[in-house]
């Protein structure tokens, strides 16, 4: 695993990255619970229905990646699939377009007008 690797997920993620087995596990099974109670239907709560089954399915995608194996849902159920199948790891592939400007050294020209914050002197160096 590249040290990319982490660059492409999203925060929850990149938490679930660095949990064990054991802790992705209960995590799924408490947001399980959440599920069967309802909790979704509580006035204010943050996440609909179908965002706590997508949690389930990026925690399970989290275990089953460091074995070698993807998720995907069919008919609304996670199933287990070879990695290359998984619409979770395509995700985590960088886009073919930043690989080809990744190839090329990127340098920074703090001289270069398209970057905002570098520029010092406003109204022709003049300050207001």
């Amino acid at each position: 695993m590249n040290g990319e690797f982490l660059t492409w997920q999203n925060e929850l993620e990149v938490v679930f990255s660095v949990m064990t087995d054991k802790e992705l596990m209960e995590m799924k099974d408490r947001v399980e619970v959440m599920i069967k109670e309802e909790a979704y239907t509580t006035p204010n709560f943050p996440v609909s229905y179908g965002g706590l089954r997508w949690i389930v399915a990026t925690i399970l995608f989290s275990f089953w990646v460091r074995k070698g194996k993807g998720v995907k849902l069919v008919e609304g159920e996670v199933v287990v699939c070879p990695l290359e199948e998984s619409p979770f790891w395509v995700r985590y592939q960088r886009p073919a377009s930043l690989e080809e400007e990744g190839e090329e050294e990127r340098v920074y020209d703090p001289d270069n007008p398209d970057h905002e914050r570098d520029q010092t002197d406003i109204n022709g160096g003049e300050w207001v």
